[in-house]
């Protein structure tokens, strides 16, 4: 998806629908999240988390192999929203953060689409981890497993391959082995990661600050 030529009606049959799909679970989330009354600790919590997620999306670190221009750390930031404050809150920071760290740097339709896709796999792993009782380390770790599966390799590579096997004429399989193998090594530094953050906040939110580093 490019903004040196029109968007075949391929591409829109996918994108349409994710961005629909999308807008719908962001304004559900949103409806949800402040309904619930959030505590003032869970506002800044948020808030710390979306200026993360945001902060990654603009300046993504480059990665050999990859040609898209590196790979962000967001991923990072959304699921420990989903593990910390619910899937309501990983909605809306997936969502947001790279719609807002990208305008006027990507075509709008890319943006839209992106953010759609991040907000949907937010919406997978979030309700994906329901199914898990408990605050054992064991309970974390299965959470923060399904998690990473729904988000990355089922929701987001399956949206990501799909529009750029429409977009180039690529065999959609092809291509999602691709990506597949490209962010098998980055995605498991980023569950490394966040499952740091995620213990970290849960024991102090300052100690989160010992992140900043490695990240």
């Amino acid at each position: 998806m490019t903004a040196s030529r029109s968007v075949s009606a391929k591409v829109l049959a996918i994108v349409v629908p994710v961005c629909v799909a999308g807008a719908a679970a962001i304004v559900v989330a949103t409806w949800l999240y402040v309904a619930n009354g959030p505590s003032l600790g869970d506002v800044a919590a948020f808030v710390g988390l979306f200026v993360g997620y945001t902060l990654a999306e603009r300046f993504p670190v480059p990665v050999e192999g990859i040609d898209s221009g590196g790979v962000t750390l967001g991923y990072v930031f959304a699921v420990s929203a989903i593990l910390l404050l619910g899937w309501e809150a990983g909605v809306m920071i997936a969502a947001t953060g790279p719609t807002l760290a990208n305008l006027g740097r990507r075509p709008p339709i890319r943006i839209a689409y992106n953010g759609a896709m991040f907000g949907l796999s937010a919406l997978a792993g979030g309700l994906g981890i329901q199914v898990v009782h408990g605050d054992s380390v064991g309970a974390l770790l299965l959470r923060l497993t399904i998690a990473s599966l729904l988000y990355n390799w089922v929701v987001n590579l399956t949206l990501i391959s799909a529009v750029v096997a429409a977009d180039s004429g690529r065999p959609f399989f092809r291509i999602a082995w691709e990506n597949f193998k490209q962010t098998t090594a980055p995605l498991a530094f980023m569950v490394s990661a966040a499952l740091t953050l995620v213990i970290l906040w849960q024991r102090a939110p300052a100690l989160s600050l010992a992140l900043v580093g490695p990240l």
